[in-house]
């Protein structure tokens, strides 16, 4: 029995990456491979983590004054605390204090991120 020694799939040229025989490698494979028709993976879903605190729903807002709002907790009415609304020129801003706390936590461009914030401190 001899074997026959067949140039055809040696290849004179530079070699390939992933092999040091030249003419054959990773990047030597033909288009029809099963991994070329494949789908790349899909990051998953962006999934809304969980929010800390009362819900929006849970509280009310009350006009105290043209500058001052109070949050209630509806059903109860207990007290939250207290949103301060200022006017410039460069815009409005808010900032809230909690009953519980002492300082003011301001710097909000509008009421609804103030309630939001104040909501996750509770």
């Amino acid at each position: 029995m001899t074997i026959e020694f067949n140039e055809a799939f040696m290849s004179t040229d530079k070699m390939l990456k992933g092999s040091s025989v030249v003419g054959f490698g990773a990047s030597n494979r033909t288009p029809e491979t099963s991994r070329v028709h494949k789908r790349a993976a899909r990051s998953p879903r962006g999934t809304q983590s969980p929010v800390k605190g009362l819900s929006r729903a849970c509280v009310s807002v009350v006009r105290k004054d043209s500058r001052t709002y109070e949050v209630f907790v509806k059903g109860s009415g207990a007290l939250l605390g207290t949103l301060r609304g200022a006017k410039s020129g460069k815009g409005s801003s808010y900032s809230f204090k909690l009953v519980s706390e002492q300082r003011s936590h301001s710097g909000f461009p509008t009421q609804k991120a103030a309630i939001a914030r104040m909501l996750e401190k509770i």
